[in-house]
Parts: C-alpha cells; sequence; structure tokens
C-alpha cells in the first residue's frame, strides 16, 4: 500500500466514525484497528494545516487600510499596524467602527 493509500485509508475511517455516531473505542473494536494507530491518525488529520485565506485590503473613514479575512467563525481585521482583530459572525457594525477609530 502506498503512502497515499494509507492516508485515505485512515481519512475514509476516520470520516466514517464521525457518521456513524458511535463512540471511537466502539467504531474501532466493530472495525479490528488499532486504537493507537487510529488516534495517532485523527489527531494527524485534525491538525492538517488549514488552507491559507486571502487578505482583502478595506478602505475605512480615515483612510487607514484594514486586511480583511472571514474564517468560519467570524472576521479578522489585520489592522495597519498589524494587530489583528477577531469578530464573531454577529458582530455590532456600531462596535465595529468604534473599535476602528480606537486601534486606528
Amino acid at each position: 500500500m502506498t503512502r497515499e493509500q494509507k492516508q485515505q485509508y485512515w481519512k475514509d475511517h476516520i470520516e466514517a466514525w464521525q457518521n456513524s455516531g458511535l463512540s471511537q473505542a466502539e467504531y474501532v473494536r466493530r472495525n479490528g484497528l488499532p486504537i493507537k494507530t487510529f488516534g495517532y491518525h485523527k489527531r494527524r488529520l485534525q491538525s492538517a494545516p488549514k488552507p491559507q485565506q486571502t487578505l482583502v485590503p478595506v478602505k475605512v473613514d480615515n483612510n487607514d487600510t484594514y486586511q480583511v479575512q472571514t474564517p468560519e467563525s467570524g472576521i479578522s481585521l489585520v489592522t495597519p499596524r498589524g494587530f489583528t482583530v477577531a469578530l464573531a459572525s454577529d458582530f455590532d457594525v456600531a462596535c465595529l467602527q468604534r473599535l476602528l477609530q480606537v486601534i486606528g
């Protein structure tokens, strides 16, 4: 089995386990898998690097430029001074404007 085939094998098992509703121990027992190897591949796949997001420049009223990225959990702003501000997806626009005035 090639390295790519092994990776796909474990990825398929981990996805099947996540969709099964079984505990990890029960899934491993039912499928005759080594628990330590399953755990190793689960951790490795979960810590895989996420795709890099594109930063989009956005001008605000005070002529500063902020870099905006939109991760699943909300919005991140990178200020002209290099500070990163993470905002929840349900942030209030008025609060954002006040925040930009303070940190800008």
